[in-house]
């Protein structure tokens, strides 16, 4: 019976994609809890600029241009809807693993069923 029950798991295709919606609902549940941080953003570059009226005398004493940004996106009317958003998706992940609970045991039930009728 553990034998069948075990290959009855692995199998069915409603269990596999029960698998992929729990990583999905905890996939957005991760993406939810980061969108509640302000977002940083570094940005630096370097560059040498230089005119002339040939290429050879355009490269003969190039002119440094450097260039270094901090920004920050800090959201200032989205905290109520940051802290909904993840609230959804905890109750998602949550659902989606009551759910696969419920279809493993299901499964168990129709796989006992049939050993007993075997029997």
């Amino acid at each position: 019976a553990d034998k069948a029950r075990e290959e009855a798991l692995s199998n069915r295709s409603d269990n596999i994609a029960n698998a992929i919606t729990i990583e999905q609902a905890r996939r957005s549940l991760s993406e939810a809890k980061l969108a509640r941080y302000p977002q940083t953003d570094i940005t630096l570059s370097y560059g040498l600029n230089q005119t002339g009226s040939s290429l050879n005398q355009s490269i003969q004493a190039p002119v440094n241009s450097q260039f270094a940004g901090l920004g920050f996106a800090i959201p200032l009317a989205g905290f109520g809807a940051n802290s909904a958003a993840h609230k959804a998706a905890e109750f998602a992940y949550e659902a989606a693993l009551s759910g696969n609970e419920f279809a493993v045991q299901q499964l168990e039930t129709e796989v006992v069923g049939m050993a007993l009728q075997v029997i």
